[in-house]
C-alpha cells in the first residue's frame, strides 16, 4: 500500500544492520505489530530506533535473554536518550531516526539502488522460487513438510560440486539449526547450488541479505500461525 515498504523490501534493508536472525525477528514482530507483513514509515522507524538502541548496547542485547528485552517498551525506555545513528552495511542515513516526515523518503532510494547493487546476484526471481517448490514434494519423502539428508544429498550431488561447497550450502541453508530443511529453506539451498554451478558466483561465507530476507519472512510467519 502507498506510503508503507514491502516486507522483502523491509526485511533485506534491516538484514544490512548485521544483527542477528533471532534480533530481527524480534524487532520484526514489534515493528509490524498489526502483522501486515510491512511496516508504514512509522513502524519503519520504530524497526529503525530498536535497531539503534541495540547497537549501541549490544552486549545488553546479544543473548537469548537479551533478545526478550525487546519489547514495544523499549522504545519508550530510550524516547530522550540521545545515541547515535543506527548502521547498515554500504548505506548512510541521516544523523537521526526521530520521526521526522522530512527525512522519511530517504530508506526508500537506499532500499532500492543498494540492495540490487549488492543483492541481484544471489536473489530469488519468482521463477527459480515455483521451480524449487515444485521440486520440494518430490525430495520430502516422509510427508512431514521437510526434506532430509539423504534425500538432498542425492539431488544436490547431480550439480557435481564438491561435498565440501554441498555441506557449506546446507549449513547456510538449514537455519534455525533441525537437521532438516523447510521448503524455504530446500529453495534456498537449490538456488546457492544454481548460482555456484550455473552462474558461477563465489559460495558466499554467510547466508546474502536477499535470502536470509527469505528466512526471517518464513520464520515469522510459521512461528505467527503454523497451526492456524
Amino acid at each position: 500500500s502507498k506510503g508503507a515498504v514491502g516486507g522483502h523490501a523491509a526485511v533485506t534493508f534491516l538484514s544490512k544492520s548485521s544483527l542477528s536472525l533471532p534480533l530481527l525477528k524480534a524487532i520484526w514482530t514489534i515493528a509490524d505489530s498489526k502483522q501486515q507483513h510491512s511496516l508504514n514509515i512509522q513502524d519503519f522507524y520504530t524497526a529503525l530506533r530498536i535497531i539503534q538502541i541495540v547497537q549501541s548496547n549490544p552486549n545488553n542485547y546479544n543473548t537469548q535473554a537479551g533478545i526478550q528485552k525487546i519489547t514495544p517498551q523499549l522504545v519508550n525506555h530510550f524516547k530522550d536518550t540521545p545515541l547515535p545513528p543506527p548502521r547498515f552495511d554500504g548505506i548512510s542515513l541521516p544523523n537521526t531516526t526521530q520521526a521526522q516526515t522530512s527525512s522519511v523518503p530517504a530508506p526508500s532510494p537506499a532500499i532500492s539502488t543498494n540492495t540490487n547493487s549488492s543483492l541481484d546476484a544471489y536473489s530469488m526471481t519468482p521463477s527459480e522460487r515455483s521451480r524449487y517448490d515444485t521440486l520440494f514434494p518430490t525430495y520430502s519423502t516422509k510427508n512431514d513438510g521437510y526434506v532430509y539428508g539423504n534425500e538432498a544429498v542425492a539431488l544436490f550431488s547431480k550439480s557435481g560440486l564438491d561435498r565440501q561447497t554441498l555441506r557449506a550450502v546446507w549449513n547456510l541453508s538449514d537455519a534455525p539449526v533441525d537437521n532438516r530443511l523447510s521448503k524455504v529453506e530446500f529453495a534456498i539451498a537449490m538456488h546457492l547450488i544454481v548460482c555456484i554451478s550455473k552462474k558461477n558466483l563465489p559460495l558466499p561465507t554467510t547466508l546474502p541479505p536477499s535470502l536470509a530476507a527469505l528466512q526471517v519472512d518464513n520464520s515469522d510467519a510459521s512461528s505467527v500461525g503454523s497451526n492456524g
